[in-house]
């Protein structure tokens, strides 16, 4: 009576616990996201993600179905393609190519 299935109870909690166990930074999200992600349930979490981190849509479209687990393992994932890109992006600019 009135419990949400499994995979949406804490899904928010869930997703953090995961991207902080992966490696995930979470000073990439102000206190306030982080508060509401905290408490998120699975509607609407794409737009958290969404106003926070420039993500891919294949990735933010997991939202609606991926564990908070998966989804987590493709954030922190897409966030290390991004900051290694950015670091060859540096050093190029550095050698003037």
């Amino acid at each position: 009576m009135g419990e949400r299935p499994p995979d949406e109870d804490g899904f928010g909690a869930r997703f953090l616990a995961a991207y902080r166990q992966l490696g995930g930074i979470p000073s990439v999200f102000t206190y306030a996201t982080l508060n509401a992600i905290q408490t998120a349930g699975r509607e609407g979490f794409d737009e958290l993600l969404r106003r926070s981190l420039t993500l891919p849509y294949r990735v933010l479209g997991m939202c609606a179905s991926a564990t908070p687990e998966e989804l987590a393992r493709e954030v922190v994932d897409e966030l290390r393609r991004q900051s290694a890109g950015a670091i060859v992006l540096l050093l190029a600019l550095g050698m003037g190519l």
